[in-house]
């Protein structure tokens, strides 16, 4: 054989071996499909003065009480905030998927929030910590004003986001995916 017809042989032989399979369900990378469709299975009271319903551990938890550091959700609603509203039961069409990342505690010039704290024998720099953001769009003609599930997870920047696994235990008994073509 010659130069000639081993090398292109070669070249397909690298690209071949470059070539990845894409993110299984259990990759924090693994990007749910447009058509899936989320399951409200119980209704979610949107306080007042909110436009979001905030999910912890298979329950519906108060904006204050959602500890940053473990996998939560969050619905959005759209509309007006003074007054109570209801996310009602049934399904959401998953319109759009989005995956990012920002450090936690940015100041308005986009700084890191610096912070004194005696528990740490000083002053602790937040920007250290990374939420790693989740967004999934949601459609549905009965509940129009019901626009995304958001899913978040703060930590160190070698983290990662949160897996469809770690989303369906944040949701619980409260909701559920179902994934298109799966």
């Amino acid at each position: 054989m010659n130069l000639r017809t081993v090398l292109p042989l070669l070249v397909a032989l690298v690209l071949v071996g470059c070539q990845t399979a894409p993110p299984t369900q259990s990759s924090p990378y693994y990007r749910i499909p447009a058509g899936s469709r989320l399951t409200v299975h119980q209704s979610l009271p949107v306080p007042t003065g909110s436009s979001h319903v905030y999910l912890q551990g298979g329950k519906v938890v108060d904006a204050n009480a959602v500890s940053r550091f473990y996998p939560s959700c969050a619905f959005k609603v759209m509309g007006p905030l003074d007054a109570p509203r209801t996310i009602e039961t049934g399904a959401f069409e998953i319109s759009g998927f989005n995956q990012f990342r920002r450090p936690f505690g940015l100041d308005a010039d986009g700084r890191g929030v610096r912070v004194a704290s005696l528990a740490w024998g000083g002053v602790f720099d937040q920007s250290r910590e990374i939420v790693f953001i989740t967004v999934m769009g949601l459609r549905s003609s009965q509940q129009p004003d019901v626009r995304d599930l958001t899913c978040k997870v703060t930590t160190d920047p070698l983290g990662t986001f949160v897996t469809l696994e770690e989303i369906r235990q944040v949701l619980g008994p409260v909701a559920s995916i179902g994934i298109q073509g799966g």
